[in-house]
């Protein structure tokens, strides 16, 4: 509750706190309706939190050495094609097949930040649920780290290639959700491989009904 006061000058200006504060609330809410709420809710709790906060954070402290990550990974996913383009650093141009020109930067946004994050976010959560070995979860959670960058690699030259046959239009118009459709699709692969894999503890009815057997109390 003292956290919500403290934020309280500051949710306003950004979106991330005002998310946090959301978390807080309810959490500050259950906890005080029905205190034998606090070990049932606080994993999930604190997940969401740093779910929301986790990629302002990573940008600000990774920002720079993600983009060239990302920027080497696509620059070789587009040499695959043929495509002739010109990079100067984070910065491409390649003149389309109806001859203008489509140029665009790729930002820390743009580097599989927010898509790595929202797949340990829900992976942290579907362990909470589903109590798989943790030795499992965290070799999942590494080759899903891997792959989303290389998705995200495939996601830009996905738009460079639209981009470089119909042009800029075309390139800005798929921009803001061509990665919904590649990163969801990851998401329903990890979430049926991850239903598969073994469990490390007990059962998630049992786990549930503990929770609620804590909440009752």
């Amino acid at each position: 509750m003292a956290l919500l006061v403290f934020f309280r000058g500051f949710d306003n200006q950004s979106v991330v706190l005002s998310g946090v504060a959301i978390v807080l609330t309810f959490y500050s809410t259950s906890l005080a309706l029905n205190p034998g709420t606090r070990g049932f809710i606080l994993p999930y709790a604190a997940t969401y939190a740093a779910g929301i906060s986790a990629p302002t954070v990573l940008q600000w402290a990774f920002g720079d050495p993600l983009v060239t990550v990302s920027t080497n990974l696509s620059a070789w996913v587009v040499s695959l094609t043929g495509i002739p383009i010109t990079w100067q650093g984070a910065q491409f141009s390649v003149v389309s097949k109806t001859g203008g020109l489509v140029t665009a930067t790729v930002t820390p946004g743009c580097s599989s930040i927010i898509s790595v994050t929202t797949f340990l976010g829900l992976l942290a959560l579907m362990h909470f649920d589903m109590k798989k070995d943790i030795n499992s979860t965290i070799r999942l959670a590494a080759a899903g780290i891997v792959a989303l960058t290389l998705l995200n690699s495939v996601r830009i030259a996905i738009l460079i290639w639209v981009g470089y046959s119909s042009g800029a239009g075309a390139f800005w118009g798929i921009h803001n959700w061509v990665g919904y459709g590649i990163f969801l699709g990851f998401y329903v692969v990890a979430l049926v491989a991850y239903t598969r894999m073994k469990s490390g503890g007990p059962a998630a009815g049992s786990v549930t009904t503990g929770a609620f057997s804590e909440v009752r109390t």
